[in-house]
């Protein structure tokens, strides 16, 4: 009896004693990074950078000086009076010339022009009326000594042949057409004619240069992708009106009423008087 009411009493104080100590504290484990489950999307911060891509420039920049443009006006600062070495016909980097200008009108050493040939009238392949000239850079020179009305120059860079009567106007730099990937394709309807082709060449194909009769004042700009439609007049009765899609031009220069184009898909030959068309591409 006695020993039953000592192990009472034992536990009852061992009840009393947790009591008065309170509840007993859990330490917890850190909690683990939960794998999220089928079909869960994690939301993470992306670069906006990684969804556009880079404009890029679409042609060279002596390509871009070479193709030059069409104009009816090109207002030159001088020109090419005479190569130093008098048996030549042409002259090439090294080489030395005489320009028409000098200090009178403000030239000075270590001024740079660009030499720019000029072709014969384009004519209107439709009506035959004259539309200008075009204008293509051939090579660059430094002025190396100066007098009252004649300069001394040197020929730097020569794209093409530099022949005397040469036009001449300052050095700047050629801005380079750029293809933006993310720019949004505009719906225009822009239409117009090939008016000449590079060099002079019957039918031109991948790779050459066109010249049309629209420019920024019909709403043509820079990296415009224009289709080229087969177009013969003697033959306008045959097709009903429906011409075949022949190639693919890329804009790189343009002026108020003409443009540049770089043929970059061609199925057959292009001549002067086909038809182009703006197109939504890239």
């Amino acid at each position: 009896m006695r020993h039953k009411l000592l192990i009472s009493l034992v536990l009852t104080a061992a009840v009393a004693g947790a009591a008065h100590a309170g509840p007993a504290s859990v330490e917890l484990e850190p909690a683990k990074p939960q794998v999220p489950l089928a079909g869960e999307v994690q939301q993470r911060a992306v670069p906006r950078a990684l969804f556009y891509e880079k404009e890029r420039p679409v042609i060279t920049a002596e390509t871009l000086l070479t193709a030059g443009y069409l104009t009816s006006y090109d207002h030159p600062f001088g020109s090419i009076v005479a190569l130093e070495e008098a048996d030549k016909e042409t002259a090439a980097p090294g080489d030395n010339i005489y320009i028409s200008k000098g200090s009178k009108a403000g030239v000075k050493v270590g001024d740079q022009f660009y030499v720019y040939h000029r072709s014969a009238p384009v004519l209107d392949p439709d009506t035959g009326d004259e539309a200008g000239y075009v204008v293509n850079m051939t090579g660059i020179i430094t002025v190396k000594e100066v007098k009252d009305d004649v300069a001394l120059a040197h020929v730097d860079q020569g794209f093409e042949g530099i022949f005397a009567g040469d036009g001449l106007m300052p050095r700047f730099d050629p801005v380079q057409p750029k293809m933006d990937p993310d720019r949004p394709l505009e719906d225009r309807t822009v239409e117009g004619k090939i008016l000449f082709v590079h060099y002079g060449k019957e039918g031109i194909s991948l790779g050459d240069i066109v010249y049309l009769n629209i420019g920024h004042r019909q709403g043509v700009k820079e990296s415009d992708v224009f289709k080229v439609t087969e177009y013969n007049k003697d033959r306008e009765n045959e097709t009903h009106g429906i011409l075949k899609d022949i190639a693919r031009l890329l804009i790189i220069t343009v002026k108020e009423n003409t443009a540049t184009a770089m043929v970059f898909k061609s199925k057959s030959a292009i001549k002067a008087g086909d038809r182009v068309s703006y197109v939504q591409e890239r």
